[in-house]
Parts: C-alpha cells; sequence; structure tokens
C-alpha cells in the first residue's frame, strides 16, 4: 500500500535567520563598493557646505500694538480681526512697502570701504535700474526670515548676510520701516478723519442752529400751551430734537479734538524686545550633518546598484527566458538610440562594438 508523503512545514525562524545572514553578507561582499560609494556621496553633498562663504545671522524680536482702524463719534471701528496682528506684520516684511526703501538705503556692505546701498550690492551694474531693484529686493527677501513666538505672539525676526554688521544694519533697518509704515499709515487715517469730523462738525452746527430757532419760534408764538396738549407734544418733540442734536455735536467734537491729537502723536506701535546685536560668530555650517546624509544616500544609491547588478547576473546564469527578452530588448533600444546618433556624429560608428 502506497504512503502518501507530507512536507514538513517550513522553519521560520530558520528562513529569517537565512534571510539575515544572506543580508550580512551582501554587506560584506560588497563592503568596499558600498563604502566609496557612500563617501563619494558624502564628499558631493558636504562641498558646497565646506565651500560656501560664512554668514552672519542676527535675530531680533518685535510685539506690535492692534490699533482699530478708525473712529466714528467716539467709537472705535475694528478692521479684520480687531486691528493688525503678527500675521499682518509678517507679510508686511516682505511687501514692496518695507523691501524698496530697505535695498534703496545705504549700509556699510564692507567693513572699512564706503557705504552703498543693497541694490549695488546685489545687483551691481544690472539694466534697467528697475530690474536691479526687483533682484535687490529677490536678494534682501530670502535673507530675511520671520516667524510668530508661540508663547508671547511677538514676531521673531531673522536676518542673514555676509558680515554680522551689514546683517545688524539690514534688522536695524527693517525695524525702522516698520515704524516709519505705522506712523505714515496712522497719520493718513488720523488726518481723513480729522477732516470727515470736521467737515460734519460743520453740518451739525447748523443743523443744531435750526432746531434751536424753531424751538425759539415755537416758544414766541405758543407762550401759553397749558390747556394744549397737542402743543405741550410738539414743544416736547422740538426740545429733544435739541437735545439731540447738541449731544450729536458734543461726540463729533470730541472726536475732532481726539483727531487732532492723533495726528501729531508719534508713539511707536511696535514695541523692540531686545535691540540686534551683532553676531561674534558665523552661521553653523552644517558640515558634519550633510556628510552623514551623504553617506547614507551614497549606501542606499551603492547597494541598489550592487543588488540590481547582481540579481542580473543570477538571472543570465539561469537562462531564463524573461532575461533573453530583457537583453534583447536591451540592444534593440540600444540600437534605435545610436542610430540617430551616428548620423549626427560619424565617428561614433565602430565605438562600442
Amino acid at each position: 500500500m502506497p504512503t502518501s508523503y507530507v512536507v514538513p512545514p517550513a522553519d521560520t525562524a530558520h528562513s529569517d535567520h537565512v534571510s539575515f545572514l544572506s543580508l550580512i553578507n551582501f554587506v560584506l561582499r560588497n563592503a568596499l563598493i558600498l563604502g566609496a560609494s557612500g563617501l563619494a556621496f558624502a564628499i558631493l553633498v558636504a562641498i558646497p557646505a565646506v565651500t560656501a562663504a560664512p554668514t552672519y545671522s542676527v535675530t531680533t524680536k518685535f510685539a506690535t500694538e492692534s490699533e482699530p482702524v478708525g473712529r466714528l463719534f467716539g467709537f472705535s471701528l475694528p478692521g479684520n480681526g480687531g486691528g493688525r496682528g503678527p500675521e499682518f506684520y509678517i507679510e508686511l516684511i516682505k511687501s514692496p512697502e518695507i523691501l524698496a526703501p530697505l535695498v534703496e538705503s545705504s549700509y556699510e556692505v564692507e567693513p572699512g570701504k564706503p557705504r552703498k546701498t543693497l541694490i549695488e550690492h546685489f545687483a551691481p551694474g544690472v539694466r534697467p535700474a528697475s530690474e536691479a531693484k526687483v533682484r535687490a529686493m529677490s536678494a534682501a527677501s530670502s535673507r530675511i526670515s520671520t516667524k510668530v513666538s508661540p508663547t508671547t505672539s511677538s514676531i521673531i525676526l531673522r536676518v542673514t548676510a555676509e558680515n554680522p554688521i551689514l546683517a545688524t544694519q539690514m534688522a536695524e533697518a527693517v525695524l525702522v520701516q516698520i515704524d516709519r509704515f505705522n506712523s505714515t499709515t496712522r497719520k493718513l487715517q488720523t488726518t481723513a478723519e480729522r477732516r470727515f469730523a470736521e467737515q460734519r462738525l460743520a453740518e451739525i452746527s447748523v443743523e443744531v442752529r435750526q432746531a434751536e430757532e424753531r424751538l425759539r419760534y415755537f416758544r414766541e408764538r405758543n407762550r401759553d400751551i397749558s390747556l394744549s396738549p397737542a402743543l405741550n407734544l410738539e414743544r416736547e418733540r422740538l426740545e429733544e430734537e435739541v437735545s439731540t442734536r447738541r449731544g450729536l455735536y458734543s461726540s463729533v467734537l470730541q472726536t475732532y479734538e481726539r483727531a487732532k491729537m492723533d495726528e501729531v502723536r508719534d508713539s511707536p506701535l511696535v514695541t523692540v524686545i531686545g535691540r540686534p546685536v551683532p553676531p561674534s560668530q558665523p552661521d553653523a555650517r552644517g558640515m558634519a550633518r550633510s556628510f552623514v546624509l551623504g553617506f547614507f544616500l551614497g549606501l542606499l544609491v551603492g547597494g541598489i546598484l550592487v543588488a540590481w547588478t547582481e540579481y542580473l547576473d543570477r538571472v543570465r546564469q539561469r537562462g531564463s527566458p524573461e532575461f533573453a527578452e530583457f537583453d534583447r530588448l536591451g540592444q534593440t533600444m540600444s540600437r534605435a538610440i545610436r542610430r540617430p546618433l551616428e548620423k549626427m556624429f560619424p565617428r561614433l560608428k565602430g565605438m562600442g562594438t
């Protein structure tokens, strides 16, 4: 009676052990290639960090006071979000309102040499002048970074330049331009508010006089109104109208006086928390990090190439039809690529055969 043969279950632990050993063998077998690939990539990635010129960064922090957009008759009129928040100033710093005067100002770009503008520094010899200004603004914007402090909601300003003096001057200039923008904007708003209040004051004063004149005329024509309810109601209505007009006149007058004071007020809307100070050390170049990342990238690329080469060798030795087709398609594609090149460059004929 024939007996059936039962295939024993695979030893999973043994298979995993063999796979792990195969990986170790692969690394040991190609250690030289993998090491050379990792070292080559590490050097390539680290070269920019090594050869780059040193940079210096200045960090400062400032807080903003949220101001309403305007007032009307003594009441505040809030803008979006109730005023200017940190997000507004983060966008403002990268806007032409700040960058344009920033690049047009002069700085001590190189210690001991005459001062020059950022346009002359970042875009020397570029014509027309408008294109030079745009390039300088783009270069200055790339050297300025901002973020909102998560604890105090203040704005952290970071400026990077080729030397510590220039970085400090640019940071100071940004703060100056923000304060100038606030002063100009506030002056325009308060001037418009004053003019409106002044115009409205003249109109309401006429209305007050007209209401008072109507009340005076009524009293002269109706000296005894005790026996007439209708006349009593008319008198009360006229008196209430005069009182309302006088109250409105008083409110507009207060707004007008406040606008006059705000128009000449120059208190800053930005509070600087720590003035910019020239750094004593250049920024870290990150050479060690670049070297390590490049080394692991080289190991990955080298490992993939070596594994692919070994796989093709195994398939070639087995003589599988898939490899024969792969080899045929590769040769066909190679000929299709070489044919137009040989027509353009006849010297290529006979090469690679």
